[in-house]
């Protein structure tokens, strides 16, 4: 593409053009003589290039300065401006101007940035995807494991209280054999939502296994964890409406869960395995003994 070139005296008058510059400019050579350069461009944010004038007026070059264009209909189009002095025994006789339209590239460069924006949207839906249990919604096992390594390093070193909950529903065999896997899945997302519900946002919750989860929370130590303990054991006894697969009639099932919980503080914490084994234990106590649940404290 050939560059715009429009010529000035030394007052700035345009003199010259080539058709380039008619095009961009979008007026013809009688028309642009009657302009001072100033008059041909404005600044990005629309105010006046005042200032182009000092910089000639003291011999200075101007080397691709974006800036916006303007026709006679009022609209504009980016262009990067070149202006070079000419002078003479140190006089200033004329100005020479090269723009480079820079509408193609621009538009171009705002496709190539929608594009970048689509991608990383795409990517972190991949991502998210990667680290979400499909049917809860929840965290997967790999992403849980992943934010309790970090949460016990955390600990470790400020010294601070982490305690872990799991849970598995009482009885879900009978359930999914009676009333077949799809309706078991209904008992599993209801679980995850009550289960997310009863906690805070800072706590990190898992669909661990098939039918069970786990809790980690931050800054939890053996007196604190009584407190969310008892709010699960309420909120996870609940009663759902299952339908029989065979009669298409709907019974009220009831659900409990067999909860577990473990505290460690600091040195103390296990490694993350270790530390998940200690709270199923607890859990794996709770539903021998059916009890509202089992705790393994050591703050």
């Amino acid at each position: 593409m050939v560059d715009a070139v429009i010529v000035t005296d030394h007052r700035g008058r345009v003199t010259l053009a080539n058709h380039a510059a008619e095009g961009l400019l979008g007026r013809h050579l009688k028309e642009l003589v009657s302009l001072h350069i100033l008059d041909c461009f404005r600044d990005e944010d629309g105010t006046s290039v005042s200032w182009i004038g000092k910089r000639i007026n003291q011999h200075e070059r101007l080397k691709d300065k974006r800036q916006l264009a303007i026709r006679p209909d009022g609209s504009t189009a980016p262009v990067l401006l070149s202006l070079v002095p000419i002078l003479i025994d140190g006089v200033l006789v004329r100005v020479i101007g090269i723009m480079r339209d820079q509408t193609e590239v621009e538009r171009q460069n705002r496709k190539l940035v929608i594009a970048n924006e689509k991608l990383e949207k795409a990517n972190n839906k991949l991502e998210e995807i990667a680290r979400t249990d499909e049917m809860t919604g929840l965290l997967n096992r790999r992403a849980f494991l992943e934010r309790l390594h970090e949460y016990i390093a955390l600990a470790r070193r400020h010294r601070e209280a982490l305690a872990l909950i799991y849970i598995d529903p009482n009885r879900f065999k009978p359930v999914n054999d009676t009333y077949g896997h799809k309706q078991g899945d209904k008992v599993i997302r209801e679980v995850a939502y009550r289960f997310r519900r009863v906690l805070y946002p800072t706590d990190v919750i898992t669909r661990y296994g098939g039918d069970e989860f786990i809790a980690m929370l931050p800054r939890t130590n053996s007196g604190q964890i009584i407190t969310p303990l008892e709010k699960i054991r309420r909120e996870l006894c609940f009663s759902i409406d299952l339908k029989h697969p065979k009669t298409g009639l709907k019974n009220g099932v009831q659900i409990t869960v067999a909860i577990g919980g473990a505290v460690r503080r600091g040195s103390r914490i296990p490694p993350a395995e270790d530390f998940i084994e200690k709270a199923e234990q607890a859990m794996y106590c709770s539903k021998k003994k059916e009890s509202s649940y089992e705790t393994d404290l050591e703050d």
